[in-house]
């Protein structure tokens, strides 16, 4: 019979910003265009290096934020908030640039908690 050929799995480079107790190293790597965290074996990461196979073995510790904030931000939210603090005109935005701000500190701070309490109940089920 003829020799089966061995395939290697592709490399991975990671990078190990924190090595823990009993063998695990916490990394971060490229998944496609994005940057992922992840709990691995330390004697499965060579030469800052390991394979994908590891990687999805290992404890995931990202969340696509992206997902829960892409459909929540509304511009028609934002606007009715400025107009309600009195800004109307790009006048009034130089004249009350810090009451803006606080605005808009607001709006976001609703919609990070609301982000926030989706993403527990999505990774908690």
């Amino acid at each position: 019979m003829g020799d089966k050929e061995i395939r290697v799995p592709d490399p991975v480079k990671v990078e190990v910003v924190d090595s823990l107790a009993n063998n695990v190293s916490i990394v971060t790597y490229k998944e496609g265009r994005h940057v992922a965290r992840a709990m691995v074996p330390s004697d499965r990461i060579e030469d800052g290096k390991t394979t994908r196979d590891v990687l999805e073995e290992g404890v995931t510790l990202w969340v696509p934020w992206a997902t829960y904030f892409s459909s929540r931000i509304n511009s028609g939210e934002i606007e009715r908030a400025f107009q309600r603090a009195g800004i109307w005109t790009v006048g009034d935005l130089r004249e009350r640039w810090k009451k803006a701000e606080a605005v808009l500190s607001r709006v976001f701070h609703r919609m990070l908690v609301e982000a926030l309490n989706k993403a527990s109940k999505d990774l908690e089920e």
